[in-house]
């Protein structure tokens, strides 16, 4: 049996092996295609983020208000206890009328301590609810933010895209540096906001 030697090949032959396996050696070493995207300002500029500050800064008013009503009923509550308080130990009126107004006055401290209850628990409750609300919505738009900046990825060939504006563990920028790679943060804007549905006030706007 004999053995081929592929130095003894002719010239042309051994180029074109060499000229083949270089090309593999260039693929395995071929740099990946990145783009780069600032994300915050993605996130921030996405018409669905823009709407649910607004919604949220609105509930948070409703909620100050509502918490001022409970302060002021409060305060209003506790001037009487000590009015009733003064009146039962005042020497002016009978006996009787100071055991009433005492009687009185135990019964609006129960109403404060209740009163003080009820605001506790609307206060932990109102902000439980929104920093529920708030991670709800931040998750679902940087899914849909990340589901688009797939869906161009795959169809213009990136293979990596890096967050201009990530951090690492020592708070350091994980990207320092970057020359000529494509930015797709206006792309991927422009892109969520594509659809977005007019401004209820916008006088431009009409109806279906």
């Amino acid at each position: 049996m004999t053995t081929h030697n592929p130095l003894s090949a002719p010239p042309s032959v051994i180029a074109r092996w060499l000229l083949a396996l270089l090309s593999v050696t260039l693929a395995a070493h071929a740099q990946p295609k990145i783009a780069v995207i600032d994300l915050p300002k993605v996130f921030n500029l996405y018409y669905k983020t823009v709407r649910a500050d607004a919604a949220l800064k609105e509930r948070g008013a409703e909620f100050e208000k509502a918490k001022q009503e409970m302060i002021d009923r409060y305060h209003q509550a506790e001037a009487e206890y000590r009015r009733l308080v003064a009146e039962a130990g005042d020497p002016a009126l009978s006996a009787q009328e100071q055991v009433k107004r005492k009687s009185q006055a135990e019964a609006k401290l129960r109403d404060l301590k209740e009163m003080d209850e009820r605001f506790a628990k609307f206060v932990r409750d109102t902000q439980e609810a929104v920093a529920n609300q708030i991670q709800r919505l931040r998750e679902k738009h940087l899914r849909e933010i990340q589901e688009n900046v797939s869906a161009k990825s795959n169809a213009e060939g990136y293979e990596l895209v890096l967050n201009t504006s990530a951090l690492g563990a020592d708070h350091l920028p994980l990207v320092v540096f970057h020359h000529e790679v494509p930015d797709l943060t206006d792309a991927i804007v422009q892109q969520l906001n594509a659809n977005a549905p007019a401004e209820p006030n916008d006088k431009k706007s009409t109806q279906p």
